[in-house]
């Protein structure tokens, strides 16, 4: 995981005389803004469905909720089944057997009961809490340049600081904005390609 502090450590050059708690302030609040609008922070995890239970825990990321749901995918001995997303209040618990749509909310998924075990994978998009300490490897590596410039943009922009930078925060702004819709299209793209419909056999794992 990267911490926060890598961006901050990183930023020192550019706002030397901002104290770290300001930075820090930054830096989260464009984790926030870029993951929230480019829904590139997904989540996947895998979980036993089984008889009786409609209610199922997330364990999602440290510090994250959902923003919205991907997809939810069931294995059974015969093959695999794609759930469709629904609100939480249309979930009908008294409903047993195979079921065909999903909600996930709170950091719970929510099903209608299986008649018997199965496996299900669901993927989630999460956005960050105000309280982000860390983002995965993966996604620092990717966007850490985004969200530098986000962060930079805000900091830049504060009236009568040393660091004020009007011009310098408009192509900070610029680029964040790109690095923004560059990240949304890749993930819908990422989206469209794992919904299109497959074939599977009884030899499929996860």
């Amino acid at each position: 995981m990267t911490s926060i502090q890598e961006w901050v450590d990183d930023m020192v050059v550019e706002v030397p005389s901002c104290l770290d708690e300001t930075v820090i302030r930054a830096v989260k609040f464009a984790i926030q803004e870029f993951f929230g609008e480019s829904e590139a922070w997904r989540f996947k995890q895998g979980i036993t469905l089984v008889p009786d239970t409609v209610e199922y825990l997330l364990l999602l990321p440290t510090e994250t909720y959902v923003l919205a749901n991907d997809y939810a995918k069931v294995k059974y001995s015969d093959g695999v089944e794609e759930l469709t997303s629904i609100k939480l209040s249309d979930i009908n618990p008294a409903a047993i057997g195979r079921p065909t749509e999903f909600a996930a909310t709170a950091g719970r998924l929510f099903v209608d009961t299986v008649s018997e075990q199965a496996e299900c994978e669901i993927g989630i998009i999460v956005k960050p809490t105000r309280n982000i300490e860390e983002v995965p490897d993966e996604l620092a590596d990717k966007y850490f340049e985004a969200i530098r410039s986000g962060a930079l943009y805000r900091l830049k922009s504060m009236h009568g600081k040393d660091w004020t930078d009007v011009k310098g925060a408009l192509n900070h702004e610029r680029n964040f904005q790109v690095c923004i819709a560059k990240a949304k299209r890749e993930a819908k793209q990422l989206r469209s390609r794992l919904r299109k419909p497959a074939k599977f056999n009884k030899g499929f794992s996860w």
